[in-house]
């Protein structure tokens, strides 16, 4: 029989509240994954420092998603170096010590940091992972089946084995052991070491190829989460969206390349020219796209105008939850 004291620890242990450094770099759309995370944590009682880049719209998506009791530091992702920003923090006998560190996959030097104080961390990887190991299948041509089978294979191991050379170049550089695999991202040459934990925001369902083999221990496939709180569609937005499906009968089409795409003005007037050559057919466009690039569109005619909106910003999740648009052109990013 276990003493009442003994059952206390355990008890003690089992509802231990914890303080995680969530870390993440420049990509909005490799923040919004670790939104979830964040919010279950918060609701279990556990505190949560963000490590996120200085621009505004990082804290303003924390504060969207209602998650206000999160801490906010912030850094330059271009002249900071991240190991030792954050080591100093953690050193800051002001600051709270991590208990976990949680960090989006591009930002391995916090695996570094973790290893360094002996923290647990774990990687999040946000895209499928057949994005990074494409696939074929038995309708695939002769051609893609040689380049699946034969050159990607060779190119997917010199890439590991770039990848492994360069941790290990910054883990000498830090003081630690070499690795004997890569740790940045899931492949059939990947660490496996279970304390080197990747979770991916997929599943099985969602891969065809050498990484849906791999053991749970080292890559979890978590599936797809959106935060509880997203940003609202504005009533404009709605009640134009209604007109173009309802009354003018039209399918919407919404493009977004994300916030890291860079357009040239022949890029911009290309698919301007496509979308309105789709619009014949009864398409009306939702564009996200940035100021500094709409300048680049040509004049819109009075009938287009009706049916067209150019916007900067885009409550993207709020758009598909409204189940109006019919079909999503992007740039090829996972999280989307």
């Amino acid at each position: 029989r276990r003493s009442k004291m003994t059952m206390k620890k355990e008890e003690s242990k089992e509802h231990k509240k914890l303080h995680l450094y969530l870390v993440t770099g420049s990509m909005v759309g490799h923040m919004v994954p670790l939104l979830p995370s964040a919010e279950e944590l918060l609701k279990r009682g556990h505190s949560i420092t963000f490590f996120h880049p200085t621009v505004p719209k990082f804290r303003k998506i924390i504060e969207t998603a209602k998650l206000n009791k999160c801490a906010s530091v912030t850094y330059h992702p271009k002249s900071t170096k991240l190991y030792e920003f954050m080591k100093s923090h953690i050193e800051d006998p002001s600051n709270i010590r991590p208990d976990v560190i949680v960090y989006d996959f591009f930002e391995y030097e916090a695996r570094d940091l973790a290893d360094s104080f002996e923290i647990p961390a774990v990687c999040i990887f946000p895209n499928l992972a057949v994005t990074v190991n494409p696939f074929c299948t038995i309708d695939s041509t002769l051609r893609w089946k040689i380049w699946c089978g034969i050159f990607l294979p060779i190119l997917e191991a010199i890439l590991a084995r770039g990848l492994w050379l360069r941790r290990n170049v910054q883990r000498v550089r830090h003081h630690l052991p070499m690795l004997t695999e890569q740790d940045i991202y899931p492949s059939k040459y990947q660490s496996r070491d279970p304390r080197r934990l990747i979770i991916g925001n997929t599943t099985p369902e969602f891969e065809f190829n050498s990484t849906n083999k791999i053991p749970d221990q080292y890559f979890l496939r978590a599936g797809p989460s959106l935060p509880t709180h997203v940003e609202a569609m504005s009533d404009e937005m709605s009640i134009w969206l209604s007109e173009q499906q309802t009354y003018a009968g039209r399918r919407v089409v919404y493009v977004a390349f994300g916030s890291m795409f860079r357009y040239t003005e022949k890029i911009v007037q290309s698919i301007q020219q496509q979308l309105l050559e789709l619009g014949s057919n009864r398409i009306s466009v939702i564009w996200s796209l940035a100021e500094k690039y709409q300048e680049y569109l040509h004049p819109l005619s009075e009938d287009d105008q009706q049916h067209w909106r150019i916007e900067s910003h885009c409550p993207q999740v709020a758009l598909f939850r409204s189940c109006k648009i019919d079909i999503f052109g992007t740039h090829c990013g996972s999280n989307s």
